[in-house]
């Protein structure tokens, strides 16, 4: 049975916490349906704790400016909204705070692909610092994804958020978690290569 937007948001929400995929503090999910956007709600991790509902999550129109000044709609929604109104392939986006990715947005550092599962990304680059949830953000998002547009329609087009995660447009989430969990586990084997090299050379 096919999902409603709410619905397929719902699910991947669960399954980006129970994966340790992101944490309380934040992540979104939106979904594009013409110029419909669905979106996680403001603090789904720190005040729902991602125990989701699909009437939790809200709907709005794309092109209408009231959005933003919504209560409920969640403040990384800013570049959400503007990736949808540039990208019109895009249909699906999630913003996560995956654990071992956090590091190389947090300390300004592109991270290197070396799983043959992440080669397609090629490094996963970082925006300059800018105002976090701000227009100045959205366009530093758009900037870099512009590069390699044709990833939207792959297996999602990723990009770092200093201190703050990784976020990906895309056509479907079924390919975004995927795509997030790859990021992730590739981040850990990065950051495990100096202890494996001291155990090579028998130290």
């Amino acid at each position: 049975m096919t999902m409603t937007p709410q619905e397929k948001i719902v699910q991947i929400a669960h399954l980006m916490f129970d994966r340790h995929l992101t944490d309380l503090a934040g992540g979104n999910i939106s979904v594009r349906e013409g110029d419909t956007i669905y979106t996680t709600p403001r603090y789904a991790g720190a005040r729902r704790h991602w125990d989701l509902q699909p009437e939790d999550i809200m709907a709005g129109s794309l092109w209408d400016e009231q959005i933003f000044d919504n209560p409920r709609f969640t403040r990384e929604g800013v570049s959400h909204v503007h990736a949808y109104r540039h990208f019109s392939e895009a249909t699906a986006i999630i913003h996560a705070h995956s654990p071992w990715t956090l590091p190389f947005a947090t300390f300004g550092l592109p991270m290197e692909a070396v799983l043959k599962s992440t080669q397609t990304f090629g490094a996963l680059e970082i925006i300059p610092e800018v105002e976090p949830y701000s227009e100045e953000q959205s366009d530093e998002i758009i900037r870099l994804v512009d590069r390699h547009r044709e990833r939207i329609g792959e297996h999602g087009a990723p990009v770092l958020i200093p201190g703050h995660g990784v976020f990906i447009i895309g056509l479907d989430l079924d390919t975004l978690i995927d795509s997030v969990e790859r990021l992730n586990t590739n981040a850990m084997v990065l950051l495990a290569r100096p202890l494996v090299e001291q155990l090579r050379a028998g130290r």
